[in-house]
Order: C-alpha cells, then structure tokens, then sequence
C-alpha cells in the first residue's frame, strides 16, 4: 500500500505505508553494499512469493538507477501465483477480499506501474493478483508453484466471506475451508469424493492456463517449475 493518512479502526490507526518501507529497505541495504551487486535474484515464499511478483518492477527499475554495476536481474517467486478464481460455488469471493484491501491501502501506485496502466478504469485491483502482473514483467522470471495449492484450494475455492464484510468485527483474515460438504476434500484431496477430484482437478487446468497463456511464460530465459 502507498497511502497517505491512516485508517482508523476503533480509534486505533491502520498505516498502510509497504512500498515506502520497501524504499527504505532498499536504501538501507547501500550500506551493506547492494547497489555495487552485479546480479540479483528477487525471492519469496507465499505472500512474499506474492509480493516478488508484484514488486520485482519496483525494484528492478530502483536499481537501474542506482547500480551501475547490474548485469542481472532476476526473480523466482515461491507458492506466490494465487488465483483470481471463483469459489466452489461460482462466487468470487477472494476477489472482491483483494479488491478491498487494494482500495483501503492505496495499492494503485504500490503495485507494478505498467500493470495498472493496463486495466480499465476501476480495475487497477486486477495488479494486486500475480496472473494480471506477471504478463508485464521484463526480466527472467522463474516461477515455482504447486498447481495444486492447499492454501488455494481451501481459501480460494473453499472460502466464504466472513459475516458481515467488509466491515466484520472478527479478526479473521478470510473463511477459509468454509463451504458445507467440501471442508475436508478441499483441506486434503485423499479426502475427495470422485465428483469433487472433477472440480479440484479444474483448479489445476485453470492455474496452469492463466499461468502459460501470457507471452512472459515463453520468453527465453523464463520458465516455471509447477509441481502437484
């Protein structure tokens, strides 16, 4: 997020200041030497797999500027392409958990600039999900990913919003495993019936098609390790 002022809740502020701390890191790290690095390789795992993605842009255009020595830059996101994709029941319901949060941090200018200059106005959410970054990214790029993602699965295709959202008073972050009827298949597959391995096995077809659809995933240099 890139926001100004803080969010109040209960009368306790919200900041929502990530790309400000990510310049700061970045300027820290001259101390240590990094603007001198000849080659840089951008990691994560989950969210910050996630984050890799969103951010490598950010990062790598901050560097062009400030290390002259750069010959290589490159990124290798981990367990971090979460899908835009519908729940068991057709709703979107981890989309519209992403759009919030993109609206109240002020994600426009904290995401990949070349990404939200693409979308429709009003759709500059779409940059907070790696499949809708991932086609602006010009450096190599290996992605290692299960196509089949417990966390996906369970917070994804197995979610429900939690009662009262956007504007619940639990602390829960999402609910996730939530759907009657899918809560063990979807939190492990040995406890699918056939029918639902039918529907969990789409999730796979879809990952893998929003994956190797983009020109970024047949660039030389670019490549993916997707396991099940």
């Amino acid at each position: 997020g890139n926001r100004d002022e803080p969010l109040y809740v209960k009368g306790k502020p919200l900041y929502f200041r990530g790309r400000r701390i990510l310049d700061a890191m970045l300027n820290t790290l001259k101390i240590i030497g990094f603007w001198n690095a000849e080659k840089v390789l951008i990691s994560g795992s989950s969210a910050g797999g996630l984050a890799a993605i969103l951010q490598a842009d950010h990062i790598y255009n901050f560097l062009k500027e400030r290390a002259p020595n750069l010959k290589v830059f490159k990124v290798a996101p981990v367990s971090g392409f979460f899908l835009n994709h519908k729940n068991i029941h057709g709703e979107r319901v981890y989309e519209r958990e992403i759009k919030n949060i993109f609206e109240i941090s002020n994600s426009t200018h904290g995401v990949n600039d070349a990404c939200t200059a693409a979308q429709l106005p009003g759709e500059q959410w779409k940059c907070n999900f790696a499949q809708y970054t991932y086609p602006h990214l010009d450096f190599p790029v290996m992605v290692i990913n299960s196509a089949y993602d417990q966390w996906q699965t369970g917070c994804v295709m197995g979610s429900k919003l939690v009662p009262g959202f956007p504007d619940q008073t639990s602390t829960l972050n999402g609910d996730c495993n939530a759907i009657d009827g899918w809560k063990e298949c979807v939190a492990n597959p040995d406890n699918c019936t056939s029918t639902q391995m039918v529907r969990m096995n789409e999730y796979i077809t879809d990952f893998m098609a929003d994956l190797t659809a983009p020109e970024t995933y047949r660039k030389n240099g670019n490549g993916a390790f997707i396991h099940s």
